[in-house]
């Protein structure tokens, strides 16, 4: 009986939680702003988290939100996919090349000059432009069980 003083208050938090998350313009990154100084970036888009248009609008847009957002000093980029942190770009639907390319690089760039911490939490496969993604981060733990990166580059050198 004493604990249904808590009910309200638990209620609170639990509407506040779902305020806290946000989905990008296209629900590939879902942001999640724990405090308003640590925020969370889960990339989802199952079942490999292919880089496709969508990953690039949505990461654009956070790069955006950080770039005007003076209260985060932390930000932890994660996946929901259990096997693939990012997996590599989509060969059968690409980006166009106005949403690749320099724009990209334009953003990684922005993203690892902004004042504050940057994370990858990689549990499962990352490759290509996810391993270089994680590479602009200031901070990259994986996990010994699931973390492999892969650079398919390197067996295309002279």
């Amino acid at each position: 009986m004493q604990y249904l003083s808590l009910v309200p208050f638990i209620f609170t938090l639990a509407v506040s939680a779902l305020a806290a998350c946000q989905a990008t313009p296209t629900g590939f990154i879902r942001v999640t702003k724990v405090t308003p100084s640590y925020w969370r970036a889960t990339f989802s888009n199952a079942p490999f988290n292919l880089l496709n248009s969508n990953f690039y609008l949505d990461f654009y847009a956070l790069v955006d939100q950080l770039e005007n957002d003076q209260e985060v000093k932390v930000v932890v980029f994660d996946s929901e996919v259990p096997d693939f942190w990012i997996s590599r770009i989509d060969i059968a639907n690409p980006a166009p090349p106005e949403l690749s390319s320099e724009v990209w690089w334009g953003n990684v760039t922005r993203l690892s000059n902004l004042p504050l911490i940057t994370v990858a939490s990689i549990r499962g496969i990352t490759r290509g432009a996810g391993v270089e993604l994680a590479s602009a981060l200031d901070v990259r733990f994986g996990s010994r069980e699931k973390a492999v990166f892969n650079q398919i580059e390197v067996g295309f050198g002279k």
